[in-house]
């Protein structure tokens, strides 16, 4: 409802894989993934979810788990003097996720389709023997700008990813001179609080002029969350994390479930996995066994 206030359609009318009704149907995802924390990492410090001023019930977890959730209107941590529209856009409400009050200065980002499989270790998995928080990056040269610029000119709204890397890219390069030859994974993010902060301002700028307008993904939006830990590697914040390990214990599922991604999932039980989408019923069904079934 306040997306069709806001925008003149609902996300069913919509083709547009960016706003249309797969970003706002839920099928247990947020709860499942909180459990697989509340197993595998239950000394977490906190846990805030960021919504459109929504909550739901926390009774399907322990109470003194349920005592670590705090909700976070996105409103509130959306500065009025860049941002005066109602956002759905989560690469711009990503960007300000470094003013929750409170939150620790090394965290992790998730989003609701990401989960642990098996038990995650604060020694092992986030910080490196001297105390700094490891990225969860892989090593990968930098793209080609010009064949990506050129795509995103022929195809349009259609390269949102592209376009999404390829600002990136090219403004970091702009204003440092250099690219980390890094890119992440699809799944949690570790983040320094100082990091995002300072980046935000170095990069104001570029972003105020036409990512900040964008209250729907568009072309001109920025991921982020990588330039962030680009950054914070740039000024030596974080350093790069096991990414075998990492590699090795990750799995991405994007366009649904079948019995064999579940039989592995339950074989491997990989340190992350997300679930990008779940497209028809029989992926559903499959997910909906797989949380019943994966923690028991």
């Amino acid at each position: 409802e306040k997306f069709k206030k806001a925008n003149g359609f609902e996300p069913k009318q919509s083709t547009n894989i960016q706003n249309n009704q797969e970003r706002y149907e839920q099928d247990g995802e947020i709860r499942f993934s909180l459990q697989t924390v509340a197993q595998y990492f239950p000394e977490v410090n906190h846990i805030y979810i960021v919504t459109n001023d929504q909550e739901f019930d926390l009774s399907f977890l322990a109470s003194p788990f349920q005592q670590k959730i705090t909700f976070i209107n996105q409103e509130s941590i959306l500065p009025q003097e860049y941002v005066n529209s109602p956002v759905f856009n989560s690469n711009l409400i990503e960007t300000f996720i470094w003013k929750i009050p409170n939150l620790s200065e090394t965290f992790l980002y998730f989003c609701d389709d990401y989960f642990l499989g098996a038990p995650l270790s604060v020694e092992e998995h986030i910080f490196n023997e001297e105390g700094v928080p490891y990225a969860i990056v892989y090593p990968k040269i930098e793209p080609n700008l010009v064949y990506l610029k050129e795509l995103i000119r022929n195809v349009g709204d259609k390269t949102i990813y592209q376009s999404f890397f390829y600002n990136s890219y090219a403004q970091f390069l702009d204003r440092f001179g250099e690219v980390p030859s890094v890119r992440n994974l699809h799944g949690p993010t570790i983040l320094r609080k100082t990091a995002c902060r300072e980046a935000f301002y170095e990069f104001l700028p570029y972003w105020k002029e036409a990512f900040f307008k964008n209250t729907l993904r568009k072309n001109t939006d920025v991921f982020t969350l990588l330039t962030y830990v680009w950054y914070a590697m740039h000024k030596g914040y974080q350093k790069i994390g096991p990414y075998h390990s990492y590699l090795r214990q990750f799995l991405l599922f994007n366009n649904g479930l079948n019995e064999e991604n579940v039989a592995v999932l339950k074989k491997f039980r990989p340190l992350f996995f997300c679930i990008n989408n779940l497209p028809d019923k029989k992926s559903k069904q499959l997910f909906k066994e797989l949380s019943e079934s994966y923690l028991s």
